[in-house]
């Protein structure tokens, strides 16, 4: 019997999925057919099938347990990307939502602001006022999204509404307007309407537009309607990351609606409506622990993967409990005695599967030491009662008491039930046969219990370390989306208010000078809507020339006089990116913290890589070094990814160099 049970574990490894059961099955009934002539009926056959059966799955099982854990672990990494994507999406809609429209929002008030600062000087310092308010906010907004901890005000966009179609004159009328929402709907809402006023700038040629603001019984309407003359134009609120599809994504979590269409008299309509009684604390956004993995490489993450062990588990330990009912059958006599014993072995059997082997119910102490108890109470009272070595299961007791004591005294007690089983058979006059029987069948069954359930909780940890790896991985991504927020972004923004602030200094006495300055604080912020959309699409590639030309306008304007000599030729992409950085980083830092008047920027090429070197005069003591901080430790780190390394030291005469070292590949060998 136990080849044929060796036999039926093996086809269930080797065979496909519906054969192997049916090879399993058949070897175990092969058994009871064999084997009917030698046992005593009628439960010797069902016995000598179960048995067969029941050892095939425990092979089949314990040998499953390496495939099984490796399977997790591939799925484990595979959720790990899966939910880095999905945080990526999320955070290129708030980079969209909260950046892009802001942005493009302060481009619209400065092209206005440059054209009326000769003309119009009053009005010009009027709209510079509103551009700082504006830029101030993104710098705001970015910090916010890089730390995740964004809300939006449904007041503050009214306002910022009514301030930028007043620029692009387009005449605002506001209805209802009441703001006094549930912080998730006002969220939304807010989003809504910044991302409908960028719609009407963008995509439409209107004259008017009314916004509409209130409750229709317990529901929250928020409603933008504009007169667009470019009917085919008024309906591409863009699909994809951002506009109509990102919206209608985050009001479908609190539970809302949006419509979005182009109406008969030539208006188009975009409307939302929300249930006033949508939970707090949704805010229309994607918490990524809530995630929900997407299919990834053309396949999807089954459940039934996960509950198989358990399952497995749950079979073989039921069929000892099975065991236990063909032995009380075959020895127990009269209808008292045998609904006794069947009321002992159903205890033990909701104890072992519905707490040592459940991987969902809290193992403390104090809890396992009761139920281990009661498990021996159960098992051994029977025994002794009715002075039968065969009732109950004692395996279990034996393997419980592995996985609930430690092992100092753990081992002891294993051994203790299984010799005190061994025994009991002696005591009661069984063949020696029968005392090694009940000696080793006790060990097998626990060893079996105790593999078995550590299989199970196995699988749980495996389950339960992968999202804690998901998490960790979507934490590693968002903090370098804040990175490349503060790189690409944050500094333009900072850029954008200094020559803000000067502009509207200088617009009084000086327009001609305020105008130069709006035409370049113009420039950064349009190249700072491009880097919120490379973040957003996850592409940043930059140059170390189009960066440098940047440099020495910045430096210029600030009345330091720029040299800049570059020889590196072609780059990888990778190589020009961190220098790039660099390079706007040791720029940043020459404005910030040194009174220099000169500033040397050079590249060069070596035969172990490339280097540049921003050398500058004017640093004290104090200041000119390098600030340490996020933007300096995202760049060393960077450089360090490539193999390179960033310097900074001071010179003789208040000079101060950074430099940055990155080495190149080998190249390949040429073809013949």
């Amino acid at each position: 019997m136990s080849l044929q049970a060796f036999s039926a574990g093996n086809a269930l490894l080797v065979l496909p999925a519906v054969p192997r059961w049916i090879a399993w099955a058949v070897i175990a009934l092969s058994v009871g057919v064999i084997g009917a002539p030698y046992v005593d009926p009628p439960y010797g056959v069902p016995y000598l099938i179960l048995i067969t059966g029941q050892t095939g799955l425990i092979v089949y099982g314990l040998s499953k347990l390496r495939s099984v854990v490796s399977t997790l672990h591939d799925m484990r990494s595979e959720l790990a990307r899966v939910s880095v994507a999905e945080d990526r999406l999320r955070f290129a809609r708030d980079v969209h939502d909260l950046l892009g429209s802001g942005l493009s929002a302060l481009v619209l008030k400065s092209e206005l602001a440059h054209r009326l600062i000769v003309p119009n000087p009053a009005r010009a310092a009027r709209e510079l006022a509103e551009i700082l308010d504006i830029g101030r906010r993104a710098l705001a907004d970015a910090r916010s999204v890089a730390a995740g901890g964004h809300r939006l005000r449904l007041a503050e966009e009214l306002e910022s509404a009514r301030s930028i179609l007043a620029a692009a004159e387009v005449e605002l009328s506001l209805r209802g307007a009441d703001t006094r929402l549930p912080e998730p709907i006002e969220t939304v809402f807010a989003t809504i309407l910044r991302e409908g006023i960028t719609n009407v700038l963008r995509h439409g040629a209107a004259r008017r537009c009314s916004v509409t603001i209130g409750r229709d019984g317990a529901t929250a309407v928020l409603e933008i309607v504009n007169d667009c003359s470019a009917p085919s134009r008024g309906l591409d609120l863009p699909l994809g990351g951002s506009g109509l599809a990102n919206l209608t994504r985050r009001i479908d979590r609190i539970g809302g609606t949006l419509i979005a269409r182009l109406r008969p008299d030539g208006t188009f309509l975009l409307r939302a409506e929300a249930p006033l009684d949508t939970p707090e604390g949704g805010d229309g956004a994607e918490p990524v622990k809530t995630a929900r993995p997407a299919p990834a490489s053309g396949r999807r993450f089954r459940d039934e993967r996960l509950r198989f062990p358990e399952l497995l588990v749950w079979t073989t330990l039921g069929g000892y409990s099975l065991i236990g009912v063909l032995w009380v059958l075959s020895t127990v006599k009269g209808a008292g005695p045998m609904a006794f014993a069947f009321a002992c072995i159903g205890g033990v059997a909701l104890i072992q599967l519905g707490y040592f082997a459940n991987p969902r119910v809290g193992k403390r102490p104090a809890r396992s030491y009761g139920a281990l108890l009661a498990l021996a109470a159960l098992t051994f009272t029977p025994i002794v009662v009715m002075q039968n070595p065969h009732l109950g299961t004692p395996g279990l007791v034996a393997g419980s008491i592995l996985l609930t004591l430690r092992p100092a005294v753990a081992v002891p007690g294993f051994l203790a039930v299984a010799l005190g089983i061994a025994g009991v058979h002696a005591a009661l006059g069984s063949a020696p046969l029968y005392v090694a029987y009940g000696a080793v069948s006790t060990a097998m069954t626990g060893l079996v219990t105790f593999g078995m359930v550590r299989l199970i909780a196995l699988v749980a940890s495996t389950h339960a370390a992968r999202r804690e790896l998901a998490d960790l991985a979507v934490m590693e991504q968002r903090l370098q989306f804040g990175q490349q927020l503060q790189e690409l972004v944050g500094r333009s923004l900072s850029n954008v208010i200094a020559r803000g602030e000067l502009a509207m200094r200088l617009c009084a006495d000086e327009p001609e000078r305020a105008r130069a300055e709006l035409g370049e604080l113009l420039r950064v912020a349009r190249q700072a809507l491009t880097d919120v959309r490379k973040v957003a699409s996850g592409h940043r590639d930059i140059t170390l020339d189009s960066e440098s030309s940047s440099v020495r306008s910045v430096l210029t304007a600030a009345g330091i006089d720029p040299c800049i000599s570059l020889a590196h030729g072609r780059l990888p992409q990778p190589v020009q990116n961190v220098l790039a950085m660099v390079l706007r980083e040791g720029a940043t830092n020459v404005l910030r913290h040194s009174e220099a008047t000169r500033c040397a920027i050079t590249t060069r090429r070596t035969a172990e890589g490339v280097i540049l070197c921003i050398v500058n005069d004017g640093a004290s003591a104090t200041g000119g070094t390098l600030a340490e901080g996020g933007g300096v430790d995202s760049l060393r780190s960077r450089l360090t990814e490539l193999g390179g390394s960033l310097e900074a030291e001071h010179g003789r005469d208040g000079l101060f160099m950074l430099r940055a070292h990155v080495p190149l590949p080998e190249p390949g060998p040429q073809p013949g």
